[in-house]
């Protein structure tokens, strides 16, 4: 008898337990450049700079090497070291 009687109390002290404070909205970002991630046609401005170093038929993964080299592999099964 006495169990029911304190989750009853429980339940109804919790339920008087939310905040009435709001919450700061964030102030306005200023936007980044556009990037255009998967456009058919290039971006105007990059966040980065490329450069090429070797062409592939069909990459598939890299790995880089602590000389700064890297091993490229190609679907067929050819591994290349750039």
């Amino acid at each position: 008898m006495l169990r029911p009687t304190l989750i009853g109390f429980a339940l109804v002290s919790l339920a008087g337990c939310g905040s009435s404070a709001t919450t700061p909205t964030p102030e306005a970002q200023p936007a980044a450049p556009p990037v255009n991630y998967g456009a058919s046609t290039p971006a105007k401005v990059k966040p980065f700079k490329a450069t090429p170093v070797a062409t592939f038929d069909t990459p598939w993964a890299l790995a880089f090497l602590p000389d700064r080299t890297m091993l490229v592999t190609e679907k067929p099964g050819h591994l290349w070291l750039v």
